[in-house]
């Protein structure tokens, strides 16, 4: 498991905003294995598949108050 210190990079490599100089960081935590390059491409093939999942149409604010309140009722 990736250790939380680097989070901010890790979550920067998933999303493709790293500067050239943190890619130089993340590379070097990958070289002195304190990052498992195995794991982080693991990462961001789940990171990537998540980001295709369709996401459901929510209902009106109004609907979803009404169901609510009816379901409490019930």
């Amino acid at each position: 498991m990736m250790d939380e210190t680097y989070t901010d990079l890790i979550v920067g490599h998933l999303q493709g905003t790293l500067s050239r100089t943190e890619k130089e960081q993340l590379q070097i935590l990958i070289d002195n294995g304190l990052i498992d390059s195995k794991e982080l491409n693991e990462l961001k093939k789940t990171y990537l598949e998540i980001g295709s999942l369709d996401v459901p149409e929510v209902p009106s604010n109004s609907n979803l108050h009404d169901r609510f309140y009816s379901m409490l009722e019930e």
